[in-house]
């Protein structure tokens, strides 16, 4: 199945599984973020896989080696929303 390609607005690139929306393993990573507030990386590593992960904690580290949460966060917010804009703009064109 190939990807959605996605860059973010500071320009990281990641692939994601277009099927994401319907993944029941993400919905349930998803579900114990909310409840308990862990698993960001979880659902990262998830989304993107282990080196994308590891790809968007050097994007987002500073120069001085400080790796910020919010910004994280951000980064992954955008990539999910990319893809769900993705699904948008696909089933659009479709109709």
């Amino acid at each position: 199945m190939e990807k959605i390609k996605v860059t973010t607005s500071t320009g990281f690139k990641a692939e994601v599984d277009p099927r994401l929306d319907d993944d029941f393993d993400y919905a349930e990573m998803i579900s114990d973020l909310y409840e308990t507030g862990a698993g960001l990386s979880k659902c990262i590593k998830h989304v993107i896989g282990a080196n994308g992960y590891e790809r968007l904690k050097k994007h987002c580290r500073e120069k001085d080696g400080f790796l910020s949460s919010e910004k994280i966060k951000q980064e992954f917010q955008e990539i999910t929303n990319a893809k769900v804009d993705e699904d948008l703009d696909v089933s659009l064109k479709n109709s």
